[in-house]
């Protein structure tokens, strides 16, 4: 009651000096019998401090602040470099894949494209996406080899036109497919009636020939 500071702020200190106390009967204290060990007290609570207290804070705090400002992070250290591959063909490829870097679903393609590439540099490839223009990083592409020009012919053109004259002359004039001949043949053959067959009673009986669906 006599204390200026209300006595609930006072209350830990009291009760670590409690528990920590030794026993006479016991031979031990309230926390070696909790923990099996003494517990670790401050100083203050065996021997007074002689370090007087602050008397300006705010030369405290300046103190403080000259020293914090002090202080300066430590760098960071790497211990390993990451390697990234690069195709060699990167440097000279008109078309590259895309690298997806997104969950993909089961079954998805990791890669899509081919794309153009515009603009590259040691760091980044310009691609063409759609129709605009998108700054991808190299390490998210690989070349994509283009097959060249093939010639292609429509209906209305002749094959034969597209082959030396050496193999036109040697081709004969009317030629047939052996599939299409093996096919024509064996739907006229499935087409052809079975012979029906007559019974003694009189009855007419059709069987069925092998392999006959």
């Amino acid at each position: 009651m006599c204390r200026n500071e209300p006595w609930i702020k006072a209350l830990p200190a009291v009760l670590l000096g409690m528990r920590s106390v030794l026993k006479e009967d016991l031979k031990a204290s309230a926390a070696e019998l909790v923990y099996g060990e003494p517990l670790h007290l401050p100083g203050e609570m065996i021997v007074p401090s002689s370090v007087s207290q602050v008397s300006d804070p705010f030369d405290f705090v300046s103190r403080l602040r000259i020293m914090m400002s002090d202080l300066r992070p430590v760098p960071a250290s790497q211990h390993c470099k990451r390697k990234v591959f690069l195709f060699k063909d990167l440097s000279t490829t008109s078309h590259v894949f895309l690298r997806a870097d997104h969950v993909k679903p089961p079954l998805e393609s990791p890669y899509s494209g081919p794309f153009q590439v515009v603009r590259r540099s040691d760091k980044t490839v310009t691609i063409v996406v759609g129709n605009k223009e998108v700054v991808v990083s190299i390490d998210r592409v690989k070349p994509a080899f283009i097959l060249g020009h093939t010639p292609q012919f429509t209906q209305s053109q002749n094959p034969d036109t597209f082959l030396p004259s050496s193999v036109t002359n040697q081709l004969p004039s009317h030629t047939q497919n052996p599939l299409t001949q093996n096919t024509s043949n064996s739907g006229h053959d499935s087409l052809a009636p079975s012979p029906k067959y007559t019974t003694r009673s009189g009855r007419r009986v059709k069987f069925a020939r092998p392999f006959d669906l």
